[in-house]
């Protein structure tokens, strides 16, 4: 934050002893740090009103640009806190308007809170744009790693929009990325959402070969819930292959996994299972998949699987 000669205390009581001698840039610093203390004991109006006193008056001054762009922020996350998510979203737009006009630090982490919030939002599309930017800043710094991680939230909300052979591609760049950053981990990450998006546009061959490429590294790792997901999908793309014994073999791993668990994942043994009779089925195991039924069924009174979704 700017400010002429630091005549803003930094403690709290301090500051409001002296608020009124203060003037200029220091009087909106103040009024800036009391929304922070505000924010951070959750007194969310509180803060609210502060930033906006902040950002008035430096939009008054015409000056301390740094103080105006890091004022509309905190607006905007105390509206989030507020659970007023639109106009959230409306004064982060501003903010990240401010922090790209004036250079300010910090633009891309505000970038990527707006795009959280767009998505929570499922205002998708919205989001690509910002995400771009993001994408092109990493890349003019030669921030690999970075890069990377905007590649995979753009491919995560093509995803959402049911474009997945779109989001292979982005994927795949967000997999090139982590391999120059040498992380082992992420690519393995990227190579198992690449085979998730073969399986749902039914492309069974290329999905085993980016699971297979994930599953190693969570087997090595002795990563199980990665692995439970990773058995699953590898057991949907044998189903779409017709080869269900294979696929049973896969899923059982899967559900073992997911039973062993501290707290079971009702969602992911819904989805195991699911899968599972269709295999079963596949093989003439009839009695065995009509029981899977009607368990699921009871799982899914609940759940109202039409609702909800995971990722396993």
């Amino acid at each position: 934050m700017e400010s002429n000669g630091r005549l803003c205390p930094e403690k709290e009581e301090e500051i409001w002893e002296v608020l009124n001698e203060l003037e200029g840039p220091e009087k909106g610093r103040a009024y800036y740090e009391l929304s922070n203390f505000a924010f951070g004991r959750g007194q969310f109006h509180r803060s609210l009103s502060l930033a906006e006193m902040a950002r008035d008056l430096f939009v008054d001054l015409g000056q301390c640009y740094e103080g105006l762009a890091n004022s509309q922020a905190i607006v905007a996350t105390s509206f989030d806190a507020l659970k007023e998510h639109a106009r959230a979203i409306d004064e982060m737009k501003r903010a990240v308007e401010y922090f790209v006009e004036y250079s300010v630090q910090g633009e891309r982490d505000m970038r990527r809170r707006l795009i959280t919030w767009l998505y929570n939002e499922e205002r998708i599309e919205e989001a690509f744009s910002y995400i771009t930017e993001n994408i092109e800043y990493a890349i003019y710094e030669g921030q690999d790693y970075e890069c990377a991680i905007e590649y995979s939230k753009y491919a995560d909300g093509l995803c959402e929009l049911g474009k997945d052979a779109l989001a292979i591609e982005k994927y795949k760049l967000a997999r090139d990325r982590f391999k120059d950053s040498k992380n082992v981990e992420k690519v393995a990450d990227m190579n198992f959402m690449i085979g998730r998006c073969y399986n749902h546009i039914k492309e069974p061959l290329e999905a085993e070969f980016y699971l297979n490429r994930a599953l190693a590294v969570y087997e090595a790792a002795t990563l199980d819930d990665d692995i439970a997901k990773t058995r699953s999908q590898l057991g949907r793309s044998a189903v779409l292959q017709k080869k269900y014994e294979e696929a049973l073999g896969h899923f059982e791993v899967s559900r073992k996994i997911v039973l062993a668990e501290e707290e079971l994942n009702y969602y992911a043994l819904y989805s195991i299972q699911k899968n599972m009779v269709e295999a079963m089925r596949g093989v003439g195991w009839d009695v065995e998949a009509d029981l899977i039924e009607r368990r699921n069924a009871v799982i899914n009174e609940v759940l109202e699987w039409g609702k909800n979704e995971a990722i396993i």
